[in-house]
């Protein structure tokens, strides 16, 4: 018996989400520099051919890796909510939670943002909605501070990511500790204790 138009369409989703999986898991471990499509295309059990029907190419596929690792990461917080300063604190802490709760991507993420030129492929989309919109709210919060305060912020957030999840044994990392201190100084910071 012939499949449905949605049986094939399940059946594409479900093929698209293997391959961006197994990507993301690739670039993760080895790199993006060092990973092939024959490499992806192994890995997921697939025709190379079959992985080009989906994407382009290795930049477009990359670009969808991030895209999907980024809705996977920030997808669950609402953007569309009003930045109050709990909500501020709430991000802060969502955001750090992010490194352990989705390594695979954070590993990749971090390692492509020191890359010239791939940096231009991370910044589209819904990374810069979530960056921007939280700039605004930081700034609306802590006022003429604000630029300093996000780049400080971001300089302690990246550096608690790569510590974490480059470390040889992150099971030994006291994650919640340091994520507690750097929420505790942003909730004093807008004199919320």
């Amino acid at each position: 018996m012939p499949r449905t138009p949605e049986q094939n369409e399940l059946l594409r989703q479900e093929k698209r989400k293997l391959i961006l999986e197994t990507a993301l898991s690739l670039f993760a471990d080895e790199g993006y520099a060092h990973v092939s499509i024959n490499e992806i295309a192994k890995k997921a059990g697939i025709a190379k051919g079959l992985l080009y029907s989906y994407f382009e190419s290795k930049e477009d596929l990359l670009r969808e890796v991030i895209k999907y690792g980024m809705e996977r990461s920030f997808g669950a917080f609402d953007m569309s909510q009003p930045w109050t300063k709990e909500r501020i604190i709430s991000f802060i802490d969502y955001g750090i939670e992010v490194a352990r709760l989705e390594t695979d991507f954070m590993k990749i993420y971090t390692r492509l943002g020191l890359q010239p030129g791939i940096l231009d492929v991370m910044t589209q989309d819904k990374h810069m909605q979530y960056s921007q919109n939280f700039a605004t709210a930081l700034f609306q919060a802590l006022g003429e501070n604000a630029v300093e305060e996000m780049m400080y912020l971001t300089s302690l957030t990246k550096g608690f990511a790569l510590m974490y999840l480059f470390s040889p044994d992150n099971s030994q990392f006291p994650f919640d500790a340091l994520k507690q201190r750097i929420v505790k100084e942003y909730r004093q910071k807008m004199r919320m204790e």
